[in-house]
């Protein structure tokens, strides 16, 4: 089953650099502000990575999975202080983003989702398909991409832009590889999707 899950993610990655967004970065025509509200958006749902995370250990059983997650939220803490340092070189207003930001509906809807997961279902199998999602953005990303957002914030006049990337770019490391977050997420989904209703509603959370 994990193939088809596997090929499913890939098949929406596509998708996803065929975007608006992600064409917007390559072509360089996306601008700060732009760049600022993903940053504000990212930052809503990844400050609680490590709460949801928590909730996952505590509704996994099974060792493996509840060592899975241990280690999952071991590898995210703090994360979104990475995203308010971003938004610090780019000199945009942190505290907004920490007390009055409001997320966009489709961030929210994406929210909504990972926290009914684990908070009304108390799933933490199908809280996989989460990371799965988000996380396989940042591990399958580009040398080309990395290198075209960069130029596109140098193209804002903002000195060192890697300085105002280091959330994208350090996930890359982190989520990617072969010992990275995503690979374990796909190792952990192996081992725990075991028949056809699994998988359909594996995949329906995923999409």
């Amino acid at each position: 089953f994990i193939d088809e899950v596997v090929e499913t993610h890939a098949s929406w990655l596509q998708r996803f650099y065929q975007g608006s967004w992600s064409q917007a970065v390559l072509e360089g025509t996306l601008t700060k502000e732009q760049y600022v509200a993903s940053l504000y958006n990212l930052h809503q749902y990844v400050r609680q990575t490590t709460r949801l995370a928590a909730r996952a250990i505590a509704h996994s059983s099974e060792i493996n999975l509840r060592n899975h997650y241990i280690n999952h939220l071991r590898g995210e803490i703090n994360h979104e202080l990475m995203i308010e340092r971003d938004l610090e070189k780019l000199g945009a207003d942190v505290d907004y983003i920490r007390d009055e930001h409001v997320p966009t509906a489709a961030t929210k809807e994406f929210m909504v989702v990972q926290e009914s997961t684990i908070g009304f279902y108390q799933d933490p199998i199908l809280m996989l398909a989460c990371p799965m999602a988000a996380e396989g953005v940042a591990a399958n990303m580009t040398p080309e991409f990395v290198n075209a957002l960069l130029k596109v914030i140098a193209s804002w006049g903002v000195e060192e832009p890697k300085e105002a990337a280091r959330f994208l770019t350090s996930h890359i490391n982190t989520d990617g590889g072969d010992d990275g977050h995503w690979q374990h997420v796909i190792n952990a989904i192996g081992n725990n999707v075991h028949s056809e209703l699994d998988l359909q509603r594996f995949l329906s959370v995923m999409h």
